[in-house]
C-alpha cells in the first residue's frame, strides 16, 4: 500500500508508522450559503482569506506531521467554499482554492487533487509558490516524483500514474526528464502487471523512442518472444542504435 493510499485510509497515520492526533475542523466553520449579494460574497471571501492567512502563519516552523494535520483541517473547513467556487467562479485567481488544491496533494487526497487540478487549470489559477508554472505542470511533476518514490519503496503508484499519463497529449513539449520518467514508469507498470509480450514490445519501442531507459528490459522481451536476439539486432539496425 502506497504512502498516499495509507494516508487516505488512515488520515492520522504516516508511512513511518507514527500515529498522530487528527486535527478536527474549526468549531464554528464559516457558513457558505447561496443567494448572497455581491457585498456578502466579498465579505465571505475575506473571511476565508483570513482563515488562509492564519493557516499559513500556523504552518511556519511545524513538523511535517503537524503540517499535514493543519492542512487537513484547512481542507475540511473550506470544503463548502471549494464546492461553491467550482459551481459559480469565473476564470481568475483565488488564493484559497489554489492553496487548497496544492494541499490536497500534500495530505494524500489524490483523487480530489487530480479533479481539482483540471478545474484550477480551466479557471486560470496560479500555483502560489511558482506563478509561472501551470497547475497541469505542477501535477505532472508531483505525480511523477511521487510515483518514483513509490517504486523505490516497492509500492504501487496506480491508478494515479496512468490517469496522468493518459491525459498528457503534448509529449513533444514536455521536458526530457519528465517525458522519459513517465514512459519508464508506465512501461514497468505494464511489465509487472503481466501484459502480453507482444504488446509490451510495441509499447517498449515507443517508450524507448521517448528516451525511457528500458533498453535492457526491451532486449530481454525480444529474446523471450523470439528465442534469440536476431530480431532485436535487426530492430536496432533499423533505428540506428547499437544492439
Amino acid at each position: 500500500m502506497g504512502k498516499f493510499r495509507q494516508m487516505q485510509k488512515h488520515p492520522g497515520r504516516f508511512s513511518s508508522g507514527t500515529t498522530v492526533k487528527k486535527t478536527e475542523p474549526q468549531k464554528k466553520p464559516i457558513a457558505v450559503q447561496s443567494g448572497k449579494t455581491g457585498l456578502q460574497k466579498k465579505a465571505l471571501q475575506n473571511q476565508f482569506k483570513t482563515l488562509l492567512d492564519n493557516t499559513l502563519i500556523e504552518l511556519k516552523g511545524q513538523s511535517m506531521e503537524r503540517k499535514v494535520e493543519i492542512k487537513q483541517a484547512f481542507i475540511a473547513d473550506t470544503s463548502d467554499y471549494a464546492k461553491s467556487f467550482i459551481k459559480t467562479a469565473k476564470p481568475g485567481h483565488d488564493d484559497v482554492f489554489a492553496y487548497r488544491t496544492v494541499w490536497l496533494f500534500d495530505v494524500g487526497r489524490l483523487d480530489e487533487f487530480l479533479e481539482h487540478v483540471v478545474i484550477a487549470q480551466t479557471l486560470r489559477q496560479q500555483v502560489m509558490h511558482n506563478p509561472k508554472q501551470t497547475f497541469l505542470d505542477f501535477r505532472d511533476w508531483k505525480i511523477m516524483d511521487w510515483a518514483f518514490d513509490c517504486r523505490n519503496r516497492g509500492e504501487s503508484y496506480e491508478p494515479y500514474l496512468t490517469q496522468v499519463f493518459e491525459s498528457i497529449t503534448d509529449w513533444d513539449k514536455k521536458p526530457k526528464k519528465q517525458k522519459e520518467g513517465y514512459w519508464y514508469l508506465k512501461f514497468h507498470q505494464l511489465l509487472e502487471s503481466g501484459q502480453d509480450t507482444e504488446e509490451l514490445i510495441n509499447f517498449g519501442k515507443k517508450a524507448w523512442s521517448m528516451d525511457a531507459q528500458i533498453k535492457t528490459k526491451l532486449r530481454e522481451l525480444f529474446k523471450l518472444r523470439d528465442g534469440s536476439l536476431a530480431n532485436w539486432k535487426l530492430y536496432c539496425d533499423e533505428i540506428g542504435v547499437r544492439p
